[in-house]
């Protein structure tokens, strides 16, 4: 029994042994030569409140950085991206006094602009950047720092995304140009461009509850996010697409301009085409107005997509977006509904997810009839409903033809008496359960008709019809003819 607490205790204290000596030993060998190879020390400088470049000098301010030269809020995505890639500068040795002496200054810095600095809550620290080494990936760094100016062999540390040999990875002058690069970057950079920049260090696009709009290409309506859907409300058998509440209210939220203007320097905005606005979770109101001209004391007119943001206290500022930004303001009550016939059958839709098998019939124009199901399974396969029947169908047609009409349309509305009408020029109709769906060209568009439901889809498909139209087509005629 003796023996056996010896050989525990024994035990014990080498377990203590090994994690202190190993473990924790190993922990902090790693942090000395992590510590070893940054470019300075911190510890004593405090809080990152900035970063000073040629062009461009960033500051915090009230709790938010901004660009002292354009007093603009910046971007902190884009300063944090900035700051990763400069954090990445690692010492690979530092270089000595004689090797200093040996040889002039102009040989490792021939500029003295590749400059830029750290800013610190208690210090600044200036970073130069020299030649980079013809051998390898490695370039000269001077720093200043409160304890003294050193002059290493620094080297970029960030991963190599791309696969390249490793010849090609240790000459490769990319990181290198890189750092160059951010150095010479102007203000406008950094500036923060989200329309709503305030509202978005706070809270997320699920915070916006329901928008407004009017515009000069559709009937004004209202996207309720919250509860998915729309005022009006959509048609009777109609349903919503719910994912497109969420990715509306997402896309908004993430609305950035290309270009930001002093509404001073821009002039007066003219043209208003479009009205935005936003109710949030918490009552507050944004209101977007969208211009397409902007004219300046000096009577020059610029022609662009203005947005001027009504809701204050917001900075007064406007922002010049693109034509594809500018469509989120030109949203249609069609953007919010489901244009796939299928999905708006309900729980009587196909699926085609493999688990069951689907009978369907098919018709085409000349009254030509086959009786069909879709063969369960991961592979798209259509079979004869009876064994007997000798046409083989080609899968290939058929997956084109379920591809389409699993594809949303242009458009969806609540058929009228020219489209029951219609009905009788359809070149193929499906048959599933109990309802009919017809297909009908007309007019560089292929009309998708369910008189069950009473529900039509417009698919613009112009002269090339992407589907095929005739029974041939969906067979193997080599064996016979569809009857």
């Amino acid at each position: 029994m003796k023996k056996t607490i010896i050989l525990l205790v024994t035990a014990v204290s080498l377990g203590i042994f090994t994690y202190y000596f190993e473990e924790i030993g190993g922990r902090k060998k790693v942090e000395e030569e992590k510590h070893a190879r940054a470019l300075f020390d911190q510890t004593h400088l405090g809080e990152l409140t900035g970063l000073r470049l040629p062009q461009t000098t960033i500051k915090k301010m009230n709790g938010h950085f901004r660009v002292m030269e354009t007093q603009q809020l910046v971007d902190e995505g884009k300063l944090q991206e900035v700051f990763d890639i400069l954090g990445y500068l690692q010492v690979k040795r530092i270089l000595t006094d004689e090797e200093l002496r040996l040889v002039g200054r102009k040989e490792f810095f021939p500029s003295e602009e590749e400059k830029f600095s750290f800013v610190f809550e208690n210090g600044e620290v200036p970073v130069l950047i020299g030649n980079k080494v013809d051998h390898d990936q490695s370039f000269y760094v001077e720093v200043k720092t409160p304890s003294g100016i050193k002059t290493v062999l620094a080297y970029d540390s960030s991963p190599q995304v791309q696969p390249v040999s490793e010849e090609e990875y240790r000459l490769n002058p990319f990181k290198y140009r890189r750092i160059l690069s951010i150095i010479h970057l102007g203000p406008g950079f950094f500036h923060d461009t989200f329309l709503f920049r305030e509202w978005k260090r706070k809270y997320g696009p699920e915070s916006f509850a329901k928008v407004e709009l009017k515009n000069v290409r559709n009937v004004p309506f209202t996207v309720d996010i919250k509860n998915k859907s729309t005022i009006p409300a959509a048609p009777p058998g109609i349903m919503y697409l719910e994912s497109a509440f969420q990715d509306y209210a997402t896309s908004l939220y993430k609305m950035q301009a290309g270009q930001l203007w002093d509404p001073h320097d821009l002039g007066v905005l003219k043209d208003k085409v479009a009205t935005l606005s936003i109710t949030t979770t918490t009552g507050k109101k944004f209101m977007l107005e969208l211009f397409k001209k902007a004219q300046a004391a000096n009577k020059q007119i610029r022609i662009g997509q203005f947005v001027k943001i009504t809701t204050e206290p917001h900075e007064p500022l406007i922002f010049e977006i693109s034509p594809t930004s500018s469509k989120l303001l030109f949203a249609s009550s069609q953007d919010f509904l489901e244009k796939r016939i299928y999905k708006n059958m309900g729980t009587a839709g196909i699926t085609l997810d493999g688990n069951k098998e689907e009978p369907f019939t098919v018709i085409f124009a000349r009254g030509a009839t086959a009786n069909l199901s879709i063969v369960k399974g991961d592979d798209f396969e259509v079979k004869p409903l009876d064994s007997s029947w000798s046409m083989k169908p080609l899968n290939s047609s058929f997956a084109q033809l379920f591809s389409f009409l699993f594809t949303p349309g242009e458009r969806v509305s609540i058929m009228d008496r020219d489209d029951f009408e219609m009905i009788g020029r359809a070149f193929l109709t499906i048959k599933y359960q109990d309802h009919p769906i017809h297909l009908v060209y007309d007019d560089r568009e292929i009309l998708v008709l369910n008189p069950t439901s009473g529900i039509k889809i417009n698919y613009y498909v112009g002269n090339e019809i992407p589907i095929a139209m005739e029974a041939d087509d969906y067979f193997d005629t080599r064996v016979g003819n569809i009857k």
